[in-house]
């Protein structure tokens, strides 16, 4: 039996005779009308061709005089007043103006500030692809060049840029057809449902035709389990493959990320062997940025402006983070400027051309004035982070507040604050701009109540709260009064965790073998609220917070837990916990208040990667071992200090919400405590 009759007798079966010889004549109707309508359009097509050269000839005929085909307009043709028929020939000098060329594309890279050593290899790529293009016109043997590049480099150095030129570049010598540049990143090519990413990545393919396809943070793509970053690769690759003549991929993004990406598929490697690195800018390169906003926006700095600028871009580069995104940086502090300058400008009456675009050391004022906190508690923490603070020119403790006098009256004068008899006379000084809470866990709900209703803005040590429903309530607060509220979890603040949140992101561990997190103290002698209950001490709210978030940034909310606790006096002396989060991550958390051996660590090993965080809540360091590959350490500050700096930057950028630690993070965390307690049965007296 032939293949077309097993398979009519697979479908008569399945679906009845009947309706079989139904759908097969429904099908060849459709092909004949398929085939009418595929006449039908050459016909058309044909008649439209035969149209536009009868017209084209009648024009050539009738208007040769003009010196082209284009029919001439209406008001050239209208009678004059003695009724006779006048054709212009007269064509205003704004019709025939010329647009202006484009600069020449190697002219505009070498007029960018730096990347001399980039320059340098632009340059001679290019020149091979000349003499290679030439090669080929005149029959001679070519090497067959990779067209496609790898940029590396940190944030704001000028990848996106440099690709626009290069794409002009291409077109201009002739090896691309069009010229334009489509800049993608994983969400402008990843769908969430299999067949979609391909649909979507070819759209992208389509449009970069005859250009370039910029793909940034394209390490993104690669991830362990079931992602659809793959099928995007493979998309990308087989295009590659196809058009090489007239289509040029860039991957760009941090360089040790890169590395890993283009290692991560033997056909990147094959088809991605050009790297190109752009190096940070130095302070005086960036000044020269500055000097350039300045320039294109008709601006001037006075003599004292210039010396207070470029102090700050040094200090800037002096104390860069990984966050540091040079140009980009530079671009929002002269905006930051602008902004305050106009708002002194306005005020002047009849002010010339020169005020107006005169910055003066009052318009820098913003960088240096002193973020002003009122403490609320004034214990064994409050002292620390006031040990911290008093290094930094940018912070100050201006009110305090205790329900002891003599302790707020001492820790007011170590400070040079203001000791207060209240609360809320703390948090409504004049001279507040934040309010700092630090007092036992029982008591944070109250205080952080009255601050968001006083409307002022709040770093609420951790835990937020001792439940859940009292962490849904201050947020709710917060929005109604339109007021910020955050979590005082430094290790989110802290660029090291983030790294190694970031690192699983981008699927650099591999498959997840182990997740082990150690946080065991003795907190007997350190502070009355890790002891005692009716400040509802114990290890879950005071030490298992940082364990349970830690997990939680990085992997999500687990699907299932499992706490096995230890009660003793009215708290929880510790607890072993178990967490089951999505691809089957499994996590272990071993807790202990009361431990006279201190002991801190966050272990995740993954089939490709592993990484040891030793003291996890506020390290400074962290190395990521590779197998196979060269390890990643990242150094960052972890301090109480960069903490209250960042808080105080969104709070003086108007943020309502924290975007280091959002409300949804705190409020699911304080959810995993509340199953914790749920499990030990664990009940504070003051819930009695």
């Amino acid at each position: 039996m032939d293949r077309k009759n097993i398979l009519n007798s697979v479908y008569n079966d399945f679906f009845g005779e009947k309706t079989v010889k139904e759908i097969i004549n429904g099908s060849e109707d459709l092909l004949k009308q398929g085939d009418l309508l595929t006449k039908e359009i050459e016909h058309l097509e044909a008649a439209e061709r035969d149209l536009k050269n009868t017209a084209a000839a009648l024009n050539a005929e009738t208007f040769g005089n003009i010196g082209n085909t284009d029919v001439p307009d209406a008001a050239s043709l209208a009678p004059d007043a003695s009724g006779e028929t006048e054709v212009k020939e007269e064509v205003k000098a704004e019709e025939k103006t010329e647009e202006k060329p484009e600069k020449d594309p190697m002219e505009e890279l070498n007029e960018l500030v730096g990347l001399d050593k980039l320059k340098k290899d632009v340059e001679e790529l290019t020149n091979l692809m000349r003499l290679n293009k030439l090669r080929k016109e005149r029959g001679m043997k070519s090497v067959d060049i990779s067209k496609h590049l790898v940029f590396s480099g940190n944030p704001g150095t000028g990848k996106t840029t440099v690709a626009r030129i290069l794409a002009k570049l291409y077109k201009q010598e002739g090896i691309l057809s069009k010229g334009q540049l489509v800049e993608v990143d994983r969400s402008g090519l990843v769908a969430g449902y299999v067949g979609q990413t391909a649909i979507k990545t070819q759209e992208k393919i389509q449009e970069a035709m005859g250009g370039i396809l910029f793909i940034d943070e394209a390490y993104s793509l690669v991830k362990e389990g079931q992602d659809y970053g793959q099928e995007a690769i493979d998309t990308i690759l087989k295009a590659m493959e196809d058009n090489r003549e007239d289509f040029v991929v860039i991957v760009a993004g941090y360089p040790d990320l890169m590395q890993t990406f283009i290692n991560s598929n033997p056909g990147l490697r094959s088809r991605f062997n050009k790297y190109f690195f752009f190096e940070d800018y130095s302070p005086e390169e960036l000044k020269k940025i500055f000097d350039i906003y300045l320039k294109k926006n008709e601006y001037t700095l006075s003599d004292e402006a210039r010396q207070i600028v470029d102090k700050h871009i040094e200090e800037m580069v002096a104390n860069k983070d990984s966050n540091f995104a040079n140009a980009r940086e530079v671009r929002n502090y002269f905006e930051k400027i602008i902004n305050r300058q106009a708002s002194r400008v306005v005020t002047l009456k009849d002010a010339t051309n020169d005020e107006i675009g005169l910055i003066t050391p009052d318009d820098l004022k913003f960088g240096d004035e002193v973020f002003r906190w009122a403490f609320i508690g004034t214990g064994t923490l409050a002292n620390f982070v006031g040990d911290e603070l008093a290094k930094s020119e940018k912070h100050d403790i201006a009110a305090v507040y205790s329900h002891t006098p003599e302790k707020c009256k001492a820790f007011a004068d170590k400070y040079q604050a203001k000791a207060y008899s209240s609360a809320k006379e703390a948090i409504t000084a004049s001279d507040v701009d934040g309010v700092y809470i630090v007092t036992p866990h029982n008591s944070h709900y109250e205080y952080a109540k009255l601050a968001l209703e006083l409307k002022k803005p709040v770093l609420l040590e951790k835990p937020f709260t001792v439940k859940a429903s009292e962490t849904k309530e201050l947020f709710e607060l917060a929005k109604e009064k339109d007021t910020y509220i955050v979590e005082a979890m430094w290790t989110w603040f802290a660029d090291v965790a983030n790294y190694v949140k970031f690192w699983y992101d981008c699927g650099l561990f591999g498959k997840i073998t182990k997740v082990h997190v150690d946080y065991r103290c003795d907190g007997r002698n350190y502070a009355a609220r890790v002891t005692d209950p009716q400040k509802a001490g114990g290890a879950i709210l005071d030490i298992g917070v940082y364990a349970l978030t830690y997990l939680y940034r990085i992997f999500g909310k687990p699907e299932s837990m499992i706490c096995e606790g230890r009660l003793a006096n009215e708290i929880d002396e510790g607890e072993e916990i178990t967490l089951t989060f999505k691809n089957d991550i499994k996590a272990s958390c071993s807790i202990c208040c009361v431990d006279p051996e201190f002991k801190e660590q966050v272990i995740i090993e993954g089939t490709n990667a592993s990484v040891v965080v030793p003291v996890f809540h506020y390290a400074n360091e962290v190395t990521l071992k590779r197998v196979g590959e060269d390890d990643i350490t990242v150094k960052a500050d972890g301090s109480y200090l960069n903490e209250f700096t960042r808080v105080a930057g969104e709070i003086k950028k108007g943020l309502k919400t924290s975007e280091y630690v959002p409300p949804k993070a705190t409020i699911e965390v304080m959810e995993l405590i509340d199953e914790c307690r749920k499990q030990m049965n664990l009940v504070y007296p003051f819930e009695k």
